[in-house]
């Protein structure tokens, strides 16, 4: 019995990206995909990925590009939103900053809040838990 399924060809960088550049100069995607042999679909979606954008100053970006910065942008929105919610600053006192913290757990992630308050996450835990280290409770 004879194994018709195709094995998964990995094609590099460079390769991708010679193909983008024919599609710019002119030729269509179905003409790329049968003369490469190439997946329709791979082609398509190389062009989305590669494909560069020109911005006013002659910078050059590529789709990849954008949606790191979009990531980015995202990120950095919502930190100027958790330091205008906490009403308090990175150089606030501890106590403030972890009662923030506390406050604003139900809107963004503990992870994020820490970071972007400068708190780390075992103090926030530790601070909250309830539970009580058995060398303090000796000590007391």
């Amino acid at each position: 019995m004879v194994d018709k399924r195709k094995t998964k060809r990995k094609f590099d960088e460079e390769f991708k990206k010679s193909i983008v550049k024919l599609y710019e100069s002119g030729k269509s995607q179905n003409v790329l995909a049968k003369e490469y042999g190439i997946a329709l679909s791979s082609v398509a979606r190389w062009v989305k990925q590669y494909s560069e954008v020109k911005i006013d100053d002659d910078t050059i970006l590529t789709a990849r590009q954008i949606k790191q910065l979009q990531k980015r942008n995202l990120q950095l929105e919502e930190e100027n939103l958790i330091l205008k919610k906490s009403d308090c600053h990175i150089h606030a006192t501890l106590n403030k900053r972890l009662s923030a913290i506390r406050i604003l757990r139900h809107e963004h992630s503990v992870v994020t809040l820490c970071r972007v308050l400068k708190v780390n996450r075992s103090t926030y835990y530790k601070r909250f838990s309830g539970k009580i280290a058995p060398r303090i409770a000796e000590n007391q």
